[in-house]
């Protein structure tokens, strides 16, 4: 069972509520939370399996990523699927190529922010040129830019991350799978 909770809202199940939150509201509240327990997703086992997908689905061999920013909520992504490609490589023996996101250094594409879609469309243009037909934006709304990029063009494909793209992308086949990524497919 999936739930989609936006923050501030509260769950009730048998007799008990959990307001929905992120973990600085436990951590810094002016009186403590006598039941309150910050929790976090480890992102890099959602995208391990985007990356896993991604690899198993390209057509050119190459793969894409980009983030906003360089934090860890967002390389963690970017680190996650790559190493999914990685594995990917080992199990089959083939050499899909990850543009955007260096494992060993820690380095990577990043637009510096998390709202101009036309930065992500250029970001997608760029890796697209560069031989990506599958791409992971790690970058908000930019990750919007993208997948206009992949419509338009029809030369790639985007995984989502933290939302389902299914109302975005209503006219598009979407399929939404593991948690916290969803991949969107143009026709």
């Amino acid at each position: 069972m999936a739930l989609a909770v936006r923050p501030g809202k509260w769950l009730c199940f048998a007799k008990r509520c959990y307001l929905v939150g992120p973990a600085k509201w436990v951590r810094f509240a002016k009186r403590p939370f006598q039941h309150g327990r910050p929790i976090g997703f480890v992102s890099q086992n959602h995208s391990f399996l985007a990356g896993y997908a991604a690899a198993a689905t390209s057509v050119s061999g190459t793969v894409g990523t980009f983030g906003a920013l360089d934090i860890p909520p967002v390389t963690q992504f970017m680190a996650g699927f790559t190493g999914g490609v990685d594995y990917y490589n080992d199990q089959t023996g083939a050499a899909v190529a990850v543009l955007g996101w260096d494992r060993e250094s820690g380095a990577g594409h990043f637009t510096g922010n998390f709202t101009v879609e036309a930065e992500g469309y250029a970001f997608a243009q760029d890796l697209v040129a560069a031989g990506a037909d599958v791409l992971l934006p790690v970058a908000g709304r930019q990750g919007h830019g993208a997948a206009a990029y992949c419509q338009e063009s029809q030369r790639c494909r985007v995984i989502r991350v933290d939302t389902d793209w299914t109302p975005v992308a209503d006219t598009q086949p979407c399929l939404t799978a593991l948690s916290q990524v969803s991949f969107w497919l143009p026709s």
